[in-house]
């Protein structure tokens, strides 16, 4: 059975291949870095290598292709080190040691598969674990000896935490909880001069007021309610705080709705998710550039980051952003596209309709007359004119390696469907005077290679939860406004 809190360090480790892939230097030849060990020695699947050339032909466009060449070189030069060692172990700089254990078999098992680098991980695990493999493992002395409490998996992927898959081996998560970016608290009516006279909460006020909370984190968003409450009588969303970094404390929301400048159109939240992402999206670049939406379909998360965009970056005189730049839903990594017709920016802009289709709704209900939509046609050549003149741009996840985007107000849509090493270079094209909005559901995974836990979307989410400049909004399955069905397809499908 998985350990239901894995220890930070272990004597002995498996790690899973994604958890190699995600972070290549784990096993990485370079003196000069020093590294901390991860564990005493690591226990590398020789399979591994198999599935590694099938990566290893995306090479040229994904850095899943890069990273799986620099760890068939680093496999291999562990093999030739361990057949030198009398132990039959490589050693890095660091003291940390390693050791490829070959292919793992059981057909006495009608559940294994043998071209599954899962299915491999786990065996392996289990090997070492048996007397088979304490005969077969070489330990100095001094080592602890490999047992269920000196022995983990290391991973990123939630399959390996299956209780019947796993027969006691435990689990260390690269990033396993999924933080969400806020909370709903009832704030007790004697406290409600803090909120609604004093209109903040410090964090030492947080802490007597509710002892069994979790601290607040860095941007975090809390939503106050209570029987009998004044804030219950409001219509806006002046219940909701977030948790100011600069001024430390939990203040109201600054942004009340996405506008123009000072014109009358604008686009107001809601629900309070959306209130949330409003006011993620409204704080200026140098407070938050990084803002991790995770929502269920209809929610509104790609209307409003096209509302944003429309108002802020074109119906603002002195708006930060010069230019919209959208990295569309690509599932294959790039990899079926070519059939697509037109050129690159063409083939992206096929991905990013969704996109398009809210932006040319927000210009027409900007151009509305009373309660009648402003015309199609006008809506649709006004966005036509700024994707001519550069105003709007597209671009494919493939093509994203070395660039640099500069005062651009910056979407990378369905997220859940990049993998973890692919967000970290996605979000690093942002450049100075830069928002990088990062949205996707995690439910709606579609990439073959992911699941709902095991994507760069929520691995952003984790990653960068405690960081000052990064808003974490998340929706629940109740705020999809879309319709109906949508919210019905949300909530039971």
């Amino acid at each position: 059975m998985a350990s239901p809190k894995p220890k930070e360090y272990h004597d002995y480790l498996v790690p899973g291949l994604d958890a190699l892939i995600s972070d290549p230097d784990l096993i990485e030849f370079k003196p000069e870095e020093q590294r901390e060990a991860k564990c005493r020695r690591l226990f590398i699947p020789e399979f591994y290598l198999d599935q590694l050339k099938v990566f290893g032909r995306e090479h040229d466009y994904t850095a899943r292709g890069k990273n799986s060449s620099i760890l068939t070189t680093n496999i291999n030069r562990i093999i030739a080190m361990s057949r030198a060692d009398a132990n039959g172990v490589a050693t890095f700089y660091n003291g940390m040691e390693a050791q490829v254990i070959p292919y793992r078999y059981d057909p006495t098992d009608p559940r294994f598969d043998p071209t599954s680098s899962t299915q491999q991980t786990i065996k392996t695990a289990q090997f070492l674990l048996t007397g088979e493999g304490a005969k077969t493992i070489t330990l100095p002395f001094g080592y602890r000896s490999i047992s269920h409490d000196s022995l983990a998996v290391l991973t990123g992927d939630g399959y390996l935490s299956g209780k019947t898959m796993m027969a006691g081996v435990d689990v260390a998560f690269i990033s396993n909880e999924l933080y969400t970016g806020r909370r709903r608290l009832i704030l007790p009516i004697e406290a409600s001069h803090l909120w609604c006279s004093n209109k903040r909460i410090t964090v030492q006020e947080f802490a007597e007021l509710f002892p069994g909370e979790p601290a607040l984190r860095p941007q975090e968003f809390v939503e106050f309610y209570g029987d009998y409450h004044p804030l219950n009588n409001r219509k806006s969303f002046k219940n909701i705080g977030r948790m100011d970094p600069k001024e430390g404390a939990l203040v109201p929301l600054r942004a009340q709705e996405i506008s123009g400048g000072s014109g009358p159109k604008k686009i107001t939240p809601r629900t309070a998710g959306q209130a949330m992402m409003v006011e993620a999206m409204m704080l200026p670049w140098e407070e938050a550039p990084i803002v991790i939406v995770l929502g269920a379909l209809g929610t509104g998360k790609t209307y409003l980051s096209a509302g944003f965009g429309y108002y802020v970056g074109f119906q603002t005189e002195d708006s930060p952003y010069d230019k919209i730049f959208i990295v569309p839903h690509d599932p294959a990594l790039g990899a079926d596209t070519g059939f697509l017709p037109g050129d690159a920016t063409a083939k992206a802009r096929a991905n990013a309709m969704s996109f398009e289709d809210n932006m040319i709704e927000i210009m027409r209900r900007h151009y509305a007359n009373g309660g009648k939509l402003g015309d199609y046609a006008r809506a649709k050549k006004e966005f036509e004119d700024y994707v001519k003149d550069g105003f709007i741009s597209f671009d494919s996840i493939v093509r994203m390696g070395g660039r640099t985007l500069p005062n651009t107000f910056y979407v990378i849509d369905e997220a859940q469907d990049t993998e973890r090493y692919q967000i970290k270079q996605l979000v690093g094209r942002t450049g100075d005077g830069s928002k990088v909005v990062v949205a996707g559901d995690p439910t709606q995974v579609t990439h073959r290679h992911l699941t709902p836990d095991n994507n760069g979307l929520v691995h952003a989410a984790a990653r960068l939860a405690n960081n000052p400049n990064v808003v974490v909004v998340s929706f629940t399955t109740e705020e999809v406004t879309r319709s109906v069905a949508a919210r019905i397809a949300a909530q039971y499908l």
